[in-house]
């Protein structure tokens, strides 16, 4: 048996309750309904905090013709999150993942981000992962504290 509105109803009506909650989810939440989201497309800190980027949750093929307001208010709404962080560099070459924040930056425990870092000047890759490095020390903390940051050489 299961309840609806206090009620008891007959194990039979289940999907119905299944489905008649989901609408009224997707007809609250009408712009999240078809949102596409992986789960290296973002990072937690468990308190409030997602780390993104603007190259996977922007990508024309996945949240479009959503802009960066609309899919913060949804990450905001699905995941009860506070705070949307947007990375715009760490752009690996040859990614197929559109762009996901898990290989180049994780929150981590204690207010802390931890980076792939690229030191050689000479690599294909070495200036938009400074970028994002750059990007990195100017994020603040909730409480508006610099983030600590460990550095992964690539």
């Amino acid at each position: 048996h299961a309840y609806n509105s206090g009620q008891m109803v007959a194990s039979s009506q289940k999907p119905y309750i299944a489905m008649r909650s989901w609408q009224t989810v997707c007809v609250s939440w009408h712009t999240c309904t078809s949102f596409v989201l992986e789960g290296g497309s973002i990072e937690s800190d468990g308190k409030g905090t997602i780390l993104t980027t603007s190259q996977c949750l922007l990508a024309p093929h996945r949240n479009q013709p959503m802009g960066k307001e609309e899919i913060e208010e949804c990450l905001k709404k699905m995941l009860h999150a506070e705070r949307i962080l947007w990375l715009n560099h760490g752009n690996l070459i040859g990614d197929d993942t559109d762009g996901h924040v898990d290989p180049v930056a994780r929150l981590t425990p204690n207010d802390t981000i931890v980076y792939m870092q690229c030191t050689d000047e000479n690599d294909a890759q070495y200036a938009d992962l400074r970028a994002m490095e750059e990007e990195i020390a100017a994020l603040r903390t909730a409480d508006g504290n610099p983030y600590r940051m460990i550095a992964l050489l690539m």
